[in-house]
């Protein structure tokens, strides 16, 4: 039994996500999970739903509510007890997600070696699915709760940066910071570790007129000065300080060597038709995109390499991450106001350049991306081979295809998720084209 807050409510038996009916169980169900094993006074229960106005028969709905939770959890309704004066939930806390978070994030204080410890704070930040307790309600526990969870997921994601600037990773962060800053821009954190990795980059101006920008906002929202630390980093990247370079043991080109990484192509589709007929809605819509490209990465631990355009090249360490990322893009661009977007992923070599992303894996990802529609997430069968263990996902075969520039053919998979689309196979058309074997013979 796998009980889940970070982000949407939800409970999973055995692979299979349980059906909460209403918005109510799920909000009582929240409240209950942010105090595990603890007895929940009726009071504070009818607080957190209602605050200062409940309903003359609150007492009574929240048995309703209790009454139908316990069946919405099957075999395990008899984990919510009534005890005297309030209700109780029974989860040890490796079935809670949070729990998990905050077990692996502490593990990591333990460690000296910086890859390990980046490794184990993205292991961590995977599962993370959106905002917290996303449908759990506003009462004063759950909203206290989502603020220290939100402060340890962007603690745990400064502490992976720090690991990542470590290891000589500053090219790989910057993308990634730059979208951190941008969300978060009085978080002296991530603005420390933006200029820190600017000026690695070579881009010494950049980093200075990122605390230039830093001053000035901070001036005039708090009336405030940065912090000597901060300005201490200025004054190094202004005179160069050599104690600012990557540290002794760690080679500057090492970003450059070859990695296996799963590589995703993302791309609006209609932009430049949208931008001739209504350039302010066009330019809004890919605000979105990127908005939320930036915090499905953050959440996922992958690094945007480069935007081009009305598109984005990004990485990630691992297969699942590039799944889970990608199937939360197209949920989020899926509601109102909509943005149209294509999906590709495949996974292999890599090199990370100053200049951008290199390899064959880059090519593979772009063409299978190109036979994508709206709403669709297609990944190779490298990708799949590595997922498909994986008890939430579940994949639609389009067939064989053979893409331009590319030596083997490669089957195309579309991920099959609430909120995506499956593309007809008779109609696609992309950088290729699809072929018959014996095996897609055999299943037609």
């Amino acid at each position: 039994m796998e009980f889940r807050i970070l982000g949407p409510v939800e409970v999973v038996d055995q692979g299979e996500n349980l059906q909460l009916n209403g918005p109510a169980e799920r909000r009582v169900l929240g409240l209950l999970l942010c105090l595990p094993g603890e007895v929940v006074p009726v009071n504070r229960m009818i607080d957190e739903l209602w605050g200062d106005d409940p309903p003359a028969s609150a007492r009574n709905m929240i048995q309703r509510y209790v009454s139908g939770l316990r069946k919405s959890l099957g075999t395990a309704g008899g984990r919510l007890t009534t005890e005297p004066g309030g209700y109780r939930i029974a989860a040890d806390r490796d079935e809670i997600d949070w729990c998990r978070f905050k077990a692996k994030v502490s593990e990591v204080r333990d460690l000296n070696d910086r890859a390990a410890a980046a490794v184990a704070l993205r292991e961590a930040l995977v599962l993370w699915r959106g905002a917290p307790l996303a449908d759990a309600g506003d009462g004063p526990t759950v909203a206290a709760e989502r603020v220290q969870m939100e402060e340890a997921r962007l603690s745990a994601i400064g502490h992976r940066i720090d690991s990542e600037l470590g290891l000589g990773r500053h090219r790989q962060v910057v993308a990634e910071l730059e979208g951190l800053v941008g969300r978060h821009p009085l978080r002296e954190r991530f603005r420390s570790q933006l200029m820190l990795a600017l000026h690695r980059c070579d881009r010494q101006a950049d980093a200075l007129r990122s605390y230039a920008d830093y001053r000035e906002l901070l001036a005039e929202e708090t009336g405030l000065e940065p912090s000597p630390t901060l300005a201490e980093l200025e004054s190094q990247i202004l005179l160069r300080d050599p104690l600012l370079d990557t540290p002794l043991g760690v080679s500057d080109s090492e970003p450059k060597a070859r990695q296996l990484a799963a590589v995703m192509f993302a791309d609006m589709v209609g932009f430049t038709t949208l931008m001739q007929e209504d350039e302010p809605l066009a330019l809004e819509k890919r605000a979105k995109f990127r908005t939320t490209l930036e915090s499905c990465h953050e959440t996922h631990g992958g690094t945007i390499v480069q935007y081009y355009g009305d598109g984005a090249l990004t990485i990630f360490p691992n297969s699942v991450d590039a799944v889970l990322c990608a199937t939360g893009i197209q949920q989020e661009l899926g509601l109102p106001p909509e943005v149209e977007a294509r999906i590709g992923i495949h996974v292999g070599d890599v090199v990370v350049e100053a200049s951008g992303l290199i390899g064959d894996a880059v090519n593979v990802a772009s063409r299978i991306e190109s036979f994508g529609t709206p709403g669709a997430v297609l990944i190779s069968d490298s990708v799949q081979d590595q997922v498909k263990n994986q008890p939430q996902l579940n994949f639609v075969n389009l067939g064989h295809f053979e893409l331009e520039n590319v030596a083997r053919p490669f089957e195309i998979f579309a991920l099959d998720c609430e909120g995506l689309a499956i593309p007809n196979v008779d109609t696609l058309t992309g950088k290729g084209h699809r072929i018959t074997t014996g095996s897609d013979a055999e299943t037609e």
